[in-house]
């Protein structure tokens, strides 16, 4: 049986020539996985092999288990054990365009595409502020997207509003089909930037006005269109009771497009934020 140790972990139990461990282990010429196995007198023996989605999910499980709720608490984004390390430290900040997908972690990797583990700078909204975290991401040159775990996924949800595309793999192929039948609609389009009159999210005025602003800015739809949207909205459902209130946010969102000047809410975009790296995130501080 040709193997390779990468990596020691953890040896859990061990009593004369037999032991349990944790390792990573590179099995034939496949790549390394977490490994929990029998050892006797250093040969393995029976065992599982877990990626690193299934660790997670069971590190989860056995915290619950064991009654250590900082598992859900805790602000740290890392699993302790985990090599979370990257090649040349890549780092990467995400916004609209980009699309991070959640579980499926391994998908690309099992059809051969070029693929890069990075980390990747995720910009939320919360308590008024922008801010950023940073997680442990795949990226896929091929399809140009970028992995998450669903365990960094939950993570991530807890912060704040998100501030990109973050979807699921059903998601992702549904948004992928509408591409091929000849682009997004608007409704798409706008769920995507976030922008939402969900009395669930009760996001402010202010809040979805700074999404519209976003995306027009950074030209992911124009306010023409914004504009087109929201009316059919409003008269699709301006005569249904349970809308009211819906129909309410959608016509001041509307009446504040209208009277929104690009080209000079550009110029003070630039004139305020010339000197910050990250213009595009500075554009939510702005009477948030």
């Amino acid at each position: 049986m040709k193997y390779e140790i990468i990596r020691h972990i953890s040896k859990i139990k061990e009593w004369n020539s037999v032991s349990i461990q944790f390792n990573e282990v590179k099995w034939y010429n496949g790549k390394p996985k977490y490994d929990l196995r029998k050892w006797e007198d250093g040969e393995p023996k029976k065992g599982i092999t877990l990626e690193r989605e299934d660790l997670e999910t069971l590190y989860i499980a056995l915290g619950r288990e064991l009654g250590y709720e900082q598992h859900d608490k805790k602000e740290t984004e890392e699993i302790p054990f985990i090599n979370n390390s990257v090649e040349e430290n890549v780092e990467e900040l995400m916004d609209y365009r980009n699309f991070i997908v959640y579980g499926a972690y391994e998908d690309c990797m099992k059809k051969g595409h070029n693929c890069q583990d990075i980390t990747v700078i995720v910009p939320y909204y919360y308590n008024g502020k922008v801010k950023e975290i940073k997680l442990p991401a795949r990226k896929c040159k091929t399809c140009k997207k970028y992995y998450i775990s669903n365990y960094q996924y939950n993570t991530l949800m807890k912060k704040g509003r998100i501030l990109c595309q973050i979807v699921s793999k059903k998601e992702y192929e549904e948004y992928s089909k509408e591409q091929e039948a000849g682009g997004l609609s608007e409704q798409s389009i706008l769920k995507i930037v976030g922008y939402t009159v969900n009395s669930n999210d009760d996001y402010s005025d202010d809040y979805r006005h700074n999404v519209l602003k976003y995306a027009i800015a950074e030209e992911i739809f124009t306010k023409e269109k914004a504009i087109r949207h929201i009316s059919w909205l409003i008269k699709l459902n301006e005569n249904k009771s349970n809308m009211e209130e819906s129909v309410k946010k959608w016509r001041s969102d509307r009446d504040y497009l209208r009277g929104y000047n690009e080209k000079n809410h550009y110029m003070e975009y630039i004139n305020l934020f010339a000197t910050k790296n990250i213009i595009t995130l500075k554009l939510f501080e702005i009477s948030l």
